[in-house]
């Protein structure tokens, strides 16, 4: 069984990750950090709710045992600056080259922590290969 960490599951690709992960058998415990709670009760998911993703020193210690993140954590573009933009979607996280259908990104991560991969960034291409095994 596997405990993984999840980023942004309040987010378009965040939820889609979610809910793989609690539906999948081989998954345990489900720790998302937010900002807002996800709004979802489920036995095997736990909320964590953190405002500074810049600074994880404050909850460090709540962190460790977990098998996986899966760092889904962005924002719309709309009312922002170009730097806070780029600041929030390239430097907290690194997102896929095009866009794939959110539940094979759930299913490649799931695969990814189950099984491994090769590649620590996956691309689209890599995602499709992993949301069919």
């Amino acid at each position: 069984m596997k405990k993984v960490i999840i980023t942004g599951a309040t987010g378009m690709i965040g939820k889609g990750v979610l809910l793989e992960c609690l539906d999948h058998k081989m998954i345990s415990e489900v720790l998302t950090i937010g900002r807002n709670p996800t709004g979802l009760e489920h036995p095997k998911l736990k909320e964590l709710i953190h405002q500074d993703f810049a600074d994880f020193s404050n909850i460090k210690n709540q962190l460790s045992d977990y098998d996986a993140c899966f760092f889904c954590l962005g924002r719309s573009a709309a009312g922002l600056g170009e730097e806070e933009y780029r600041h929030i979607t390239y430097n907290y996280t690194i997102a896929p080259d095009s866009v794939v259908d959110t539940i094979q990104i759930g299913q490649a991560m799931i695969n990814t922590v189950l099984k491994g991969y090769p590649k620590k960034v996956l691309r689209s291409k890599d995602i499709l290969i992993l949301s069919k095994k």
